[in-house]
């Protein structure tokens, strides 16, 4: 907000919660009106979990008359399953890369949010896909290379076709980007347009105070695993690597539930799942959910043994959007299915929200935790548990020292004071 102000003559109020889930409490919008009295919006929510349709409503209502900025995350938030948070934004992105430096070149020169600024390049950054463009009218595009390969994307846009002026930008997940005085003239710029107020007047410093507002965050809880299946064929489940810190562990691949999941530790590619059967299975095909729509390629193995593997289907060459059911020739005695992860055509970790495997005596899949999972997983779902008191650091404080500390105190006669501090 600072950033801001110290740029244009706006009050900048801000909403804003220590909670780092995707589903932050957002009590603000439960209110209908809950924009009465601002002239412009700034989204700058990582909301991806918040799917209720009614709060989502709210927020659109309000920018069908309030123009709206959008920042980073926000294009990746209120995904319930339409396209309406989209089609509002303009442009609709699904996920990104590595954080690698980001290369802006303005397309639209002679736009007035963009006529005086130069074209930059950012520090390691995220650059976000388009999936689909609707009304986004683009002013930057934003280009990585990645792998030796460049990667292009628009990074900068606005949108006039739905509801009121927006202007958006998918940089800034960094706080050195964020604080970096190109990306506050970019933003600042596109903030006063979308308000129509992009003149020298506005373009002063704001000299009043703004008023921030704080949100706890939601109570966190580990999600539980599900009880399973009857009959249910145990599946003990590894990794090339496992996102440990969020529960993203090998084994959510296989609980039966699709709103956890496995995730590599970073996005590099290739990955792989692996599932050891309690016993050998007849298979016919394999169902795999990933994480989010999107092309992915990959392979998927099987080994009676471990060692010598086959390939069951091969997605190498892939095309087509996740989910994928893939039907093969029956094969035996498998007691080990490997999932290789190879890459994503739009960017993004490897995750997978649930493996289900076909074949004739297979009533459904359930993980078997080994004691070192258990472990991990304990140790996830709550990170304190096994840590015991501080242990208390007693410093000796001189007569001087405790007389400063104490000089405001009033003893009563016959009392004395005794002093203690927390530990820190």
């Amino acid at each position: 907000s600072q950033g801001i102000q110290s740029r244009a003559n706006v009050q900048v109020d801000v909403v804003w919660t220590d909670d780092k889930s995707v589903n932050p409490p957002l009590p603000l919008y439960d209110n209908p009106d809950w924009a009465k009295g601002y002239d412009i919006i700034i989204h700058d929510e990582c909301a991806a979990g918040v799917k209720d349709m009614a709060v989502v409503k709210h927020i659109l209502d309000a920018h069908k008359t309030i123009p709206a900025v959008h920042l980073h995350c926000a294009m990746h938030s209120f995904r319930t399953g339409t396209d309406a948070w989209f089609k509002h934004l303009g442009i609709q992105s699904a996920s990104h890369g590595p954080q690698e430096p980001i290369a802006i070149t303005f397309v639209d020169k002679e736009h007035p949010i963009t006529k005086p600024l130069a074209d930059w390049t950012t520090i390691k950054e995220e650059l976000y896909n388009n999936v689909n463009i609707f009304g986004g009218h683009p002013l930057a595009m934003g280009k990585q290379v990645v792998k030796g390969k460049d990667v292009d994307y628009v990074v900068a846009w606005t949108n006039e076709k739905v509801g009121a002026r927006s202007f958006s930008t998918t940089i800034g997940h960094n706080n050195d980007t964020v604080a970096d005085p190109r990306y506050l003239d970019l933003v600042t710029r596109g903030l006063l347009w979308a308000m129509d107020k992009l003149t020298p007047d506005y373009l002063t410093p704001f000299k009043g105070n703004n008023k921030v507002t704080f949100v706890a965050a939601k109570p966190v809880e580990a999600p539980k695993l599900p009880p399973a299946p009857k009959d249910a064929t145990g599946i003990k489940a590894t990794a090339s690597s496992e996102e440990a810190g969020k529960n993203n562990f090998a084994w959510r691949a296989v609980d039966g539930d699709e709103s956890t999941r496995w995730c590599a530790a970073n996005a590099t590619y290739p990955q792989w799942l692996q599932l050891e059967l309690e016993r050998p299975q007849t298979l016919t095909g394999i169902q795999t959910t990933w994480e989010n729509g999107g092309v992915y390629r990959f392979k998927v193995e099987g080994s009676t043994d471990g060692k010598a593997w086959s390939t069951l289907v091969d997605g190498s060459a892939n095309t087509k959007n996740a989910p994928y059911s893939n039907d093969f020739a029956k094969v035996e005695g498998i007691r080990f299915v490997k999932i290789h992860a190879l890459g994503k055509t739009s960017g993004g970790w490897a995750s997978i929200r649930e493996v289900r495997l076909q074949g004739p005596n297979i009533k459904g899949v359930a993980p078997k935790l080994t004691e070192a999972q258990k472990k991990e997983y304990d140790k996830a779902s709550d990170p304190l548990k096994d840590a015991g008191n501080v242990a208390p650091k007693i410093v000796k404080l001189t007569p001087e020292q405790e007389a400063a500390i104490l000089k405001d105190v009033k003893v009563p006669e016959g009392f004395e004071v005794s002093l203690f501090a927390p530990p820190q």
